[in-house]
Order: C-alpha cells, then structure tokens, then sequence
C-alpha cells in the first residue's frame, strides 16, 4: 500500500515537473524580432523591434525613423509587451512614448501612447 502510494506520489511529480510553462512557451514570448507598422498621423512607418531576455531580464532597442532607440521599463506580464522610448520632440524636449501590446503567437497588437495621451496604433509581426 505505501509503495502504491509512494509510486503515484512520484509519477505526479513527474507528471508536473514535465508540463511546459509559459515562461518557457516560446509561442507567447516577446523575444526576437518584430516588424512593426505605426500609424504615425499624415506619416505612417514601418519600425523594427528587436527584444531580447538575459538572465530574466528583458531588453528592447527600437530602429525607426527616429534611430536606434534603447527601450526602458521593459516587461512581459499576461501576455502584453510593455516599455518606455525616451525621445526629442520638435522643441528638442525629452519626452515619453509608452507602447503596450497584446502577442498572440508571431503577432502583435499595440498602440504608443503619446504625453498628451493620444494613442497610435503600432501592430506588427514577428520575422525571427
């Protein structure tokens, strides 16, 4: 009887140390290369989003029309790619251009959030 319970013990273990887990689901991770189309008003664009993860931690760099650009404040959490693109506006300020999108699979859904709090569309593709 206890080896009976001891045998169902461990299969169950095994069981779920096996099942995947959707930090190892490449299917829904943001890592690798994104192609993206922004909706810019008067001047859409097309933009690459490179996003890679070093120990646990995420990195994304931005190359558009505004250069390359190093992403702050990057998080995956429920499937939604959040960060922070520091850029100069027409005045030459430093400003803060928000991007939250929603992956499924090798697509992208998402929108930058302007300071003014306008939002423009930013959907995209994964290339690799």
């Amino acid at each position: 009887m206890k080896r009976t319970r001891m045998v169902v013990a461990l299969s169950i273990l095994a069981t779920v140390s096996l099942m995947p887990t959707t930090a190892g689901a490449s299917q829904d991770s943001p890592v690798g290369r994104w192609l993206l189309r922004v909706e810019w008003p008067n001047a859409p664009s097309d933009v690459t989003l490179t996003v890679n993860e070093a120990d646990g931690v995420l990195a994304a760099v931005w190359e558009g029309r505004q250069g390359t650009l190093e992403a702050s404040e990057v998080t995956f959490e429920n499937g939604v790619l959040s960060f922070v693109l520091a850029v100069e506006d027409q005045s030459r300020r430093s400003v803060e251009l928000r991007y939250r999108g929603s992956i499924d699979g090798d697509r992208i859904a998402g929108s930058i959030t302007l300071p003014i709090g306008t939002e423009i569309v930013a959907n995209g593709e994964r290339v690799r």
